[in-house]
């Protein structure tokens, strides 16, 4: 907020004061009464700029000879400038000033503006929660996906233990897919019993992370260090 001072003797010589126009003065406006004067905010122009002052005006003729800058040989001043606003006018009920729309076809105006105003937030609050709810759902399905990925199946884990075992030890290969002494094919048991150890592991990883207690003994479980 630019402010600057001004001599007291250059205001009153220019007669910067209320009610008192000149080329300087644009505009005064009261602010408040007090017990022995009345303060006024006084606008002028210099050199190209606004520029406004509190002037204090005698409430009375004892008061004369009062000085309206509080006794200062300098008063500051605020730079200011002019700001279009709304202005309320008091007109006879049924006639519009001049140029001037009625109270009645303000509020209706008022009123659509507040309506117009409450439809776009309903439909910003809409666009959130259509959006909200696709990501929701895109999660989901990725969620899904993903868990399907990491899903064995005891055909997969079959096929990988043929594959491994078949290239560590091939006559035990053989003998697991088509046993001597029976001829039965013990692939599909062992990927079965391979899994459930694998979910019971899985388990007890899970409960040491929580400190839980282990399905299998039901004591706490405890944590160890693995080498």
């Amino acid at each position: 907020m630019p402010t600057r001072t001004f001599k007291a003797t250059w205001l009153n010589d220019n007669r910067i004061s209320p009610g008192r126009g000149n080329k300087f003065v644009v505009h005064w406006e009261h602010v408040e009464d007090r017990r022995w004067h009345s303060v006024w905010d006084v606008i002028f122009r210099h050199e190209g700029q606004f520029w406004k002052v509190s002037y204090q005006e005698p409430s009375t003729e004892t008061q004369e000879g009062h000085d309206p800058w509080g006794e200062e040989d300098e008063v500051e001043a605020v730079q200011v400038e002019p700001v279009m606003a709304p202005a309320i006018l008091w007109s006879p009920v049924g006639q519009s000033a001049p140029n001037h729309p009625s109270a009645a076809a303000l509020n209706a105006a008022m009123k659509a503006i507040s309506d117009e105003n409450a439809k776009l937030r309903k439909d910003v609050d809409d666009l959130h929660f259509g959006i909200g709810q696709a990501a929701r759902e895109a999660f989901a399905q990725r969620k899904k996906h993903k868990e399907e990925m990491l899903r064995l199946h005891p055909a997969s884990v079959e096929r990988a233990l043929v594959h491994l075992i078949a290239t560590l030890d091939c006559d035990l290969h053989k003998n697991i897919k088509c046993s001597e002494e029976t001829g039965e094919n013990h692939y599909p048991k062992i990927a079965e019993k391979f899994l459930e150890d694998l979910a019971s592991i899985a388990k007890e990883s899970y409960a040491l992370k929580r400190g839980g207690r282990t399905e299998r003994t039901g004591r706490p479980a405890e944590t160890s260090e693995v080498i």
